[in-house]
């Protein structure tokens, strides 16, 4: 709205300037010099110089007419120039701040963009982390239940290995106490032999091994005997109570035989401070 008033203002002085200017130069001038003629119509030298002032009157006033319309067009120039200009400030200076709260705008839209993504990032690598940290966890439980199970094969490996080393020691136990009561029995100490057959059949009762020889030896060194020690008497009650079902016969053999024994053990003596006697448990004749 300023700016047609302004550019009205502006045509409307310019107009009123051009009208003014050629009404004075052109009909005032022409009119004086008529009147000039008219009045003093004497010869015609007068009417040529009369002809020629109004031709340089004319002249004059077309210059200055055309001096007129060059200001006019020159203040025009200048008035479009400084409307041009004010409406080229005025739309720069809109158009600066539009860029500016623009730039403003798309500051803030990417600092909120920049900030986004590092929160993104952020909750992603924390995500990351977890991931890391629980796979880190799985693979180190795995590699320690894999380390038990290493253990443990290797512990069982171990105990086999220990079951099978006793066994043979247990074997070579059975075979030695066999040979000692052979030897006992060959120098006539029956109940030395007798002690090392118990201890022999009670070893291949725990190996599982066949014990029916073993218990032949123990029934034929109980026949030759006609006593026998409480120690020896508590091995052979021992060997009975482990004895399984099948071997019914020889265990109530050796029973029958114990029941015909006189059983003793050794006390300290009240007489002979440090000496040990014979004190008898059972007496089959009592």
């Amino acid at each position: 709205m300023l700016k047609k008033v302004i550019l009205i203002f502006g045509l409307v002085f310019t107009f009123s300037v051009f009208s003014s200017e050629a009404t004075d130069v052109t009909t005032q001038e022409v009119i004086d010099n008529a009147e000039a003629l008219s009045v003093n119509d004497t010869s015609f030298k007068e009417k040529a110089e009369l002809y020629k002032m109004l031709y340089e009157n004319s002249k004059n006033a077309n210059e200055r007419l055309i001096s007129t319309i060059h200001l006019v067009i020159g203040l025009v120039v200048t008035f479009l120039l400084a409307l041009f200009g004010t409406q080229f400030l005025f739309n720069f200076k809109l158009k600066k701040e539009e860029i500016n709260a623009l730039r403003a705008s798309n500051t803030k839209r990417i600092d909120d963009l920049f900030y986004e993504k590092e929160k993104n990032l952020k909750d992603e690598f924390s995500g990351f982390k977890e991931e890391v940290n629980k796979l880190t966890s799985t693979l180190a439980e795995k590699e320690q239940e894999k380390n038990k199970l290493k253990f443990e094969n290797i512990a069982k490996e171990a105990v086999v290995s220990l079951d099978i080393i006793q066994q043979r020691i247990e074997l070579v136990d059975m075979k030695a106490e066999k040979n000692a009561g052979d030897i006992w029995g060959i120098k006539g100490v029956n109940s030395n032999a007798l002690g090392r057959y118990v201890d022999t059949a009670i070893l291949e009762l725990k190996n599982d091994h066949e014990i029916k020889y073993t218990l032949s030896d123990v029934i034929q060194t109980l026949d030759s005997q006609v006593e026998l020690s409480e120690f020896r008497k508590e091995q052979l009650d021992e060997l009975i109570n482990k004895l399984p079902d099948k071997y019914e016969s020889q265990k109530d053999s050796i029973i029958s035989k114990l029941k015909k024994l006189r059983i003793y053990k050794y006390v300290d003596d009240p007489v002979n401070i440090g000496q040990r006697i014979e004190k008898t448990v059972f007496d089959p004749a009592a």
